[in-house]
């Protein structure tokens, strides 16, 4: 999971490799946003599970981060989703929210 192609925090795409990452297959979308970063993948029953961040901000930073989005997101795909660049599984989600913070900083 990577922003493949692009600069900065955006375009967040799952791809396949089968050589320990010599090569990449497929190349499924995830959230083409800007601020969307810190991906996490878990395996379970077939499906792959991708947590992310979408503008999380940071209060210490000083700056008033009220108006950002603030979320923790998963996406739910297999691989045939990455591999095929749509959602082709029946149960596969993207953008689920997971976690809203408060926007209070």
């Amino acid at each position: 999971v990577n922003h493949v192609g692009y600069t900065g925090r955006s375009h967040l795409t799952a791809m396949i490799s089968r050589d320990d990452g010599a090569t990449w297959e497929g190349g499924l979308l995830l959230d083409g946003r800007k601020d969307v970063s810190y991906p996490d993948a878990a395996f379970h029953d077939g499906n792959i599970y991708i947590v992310y961040d979408h503008e999380r901000g940071a209060a210490y930073r000083g700056v008033d981060y009220s108006q950002h989005a603030r979320e923790i997101l998963m996406a739910k795909v297999t691989g045939e989703d990455i591999l095929a660049g749509k959602l082709v599984s029946r149960d596969s989600r993207l953008q689920v929210i997971i976690n809203k913070l408060n926007t209070k900083v």
